[in-house]
């Protein structure tokens, strides 16, 4: 299916350009992985059978500023990257 193979190209350049701190590129790549679900929301069952959930969760977790004080949503995240 095109959208799939599409979505997977999306993602896989998210994650690559969140690696490599392009922060434009990545916010441009996300809006439009955003809008693909939004417009096939039966994509998102693909992108978690491909693992790309636990390979997002890992670069965002990886990329959060360090918790200040245990702050929540910094505390959330790690929280559901370890349990993975």
């Amino acid at each position: 299916m095109p959208a799939q193979k599409f979505l997977e190209g999306l993602l896989e350049a998210y994650l690559k350009d969140v690696k490599a701190e392009a922060a434009e590129r990545a916010v441009l790549l996300a809006a439009a992985g955003a809008e693909l679900l939004c417009a096939h929301p039966l994509l998102a069952d693909h992108a978690v059978a491909l693992g790309y959930t636990d390979k997002l969760l890992k670069v965002l977790a990886a990329n959060t500023p360090p918790p200040q004080g245990e702050s929540l949503p910094s505390a959330a995240v790690v929280f559901v990257v370890q349990e993975f």
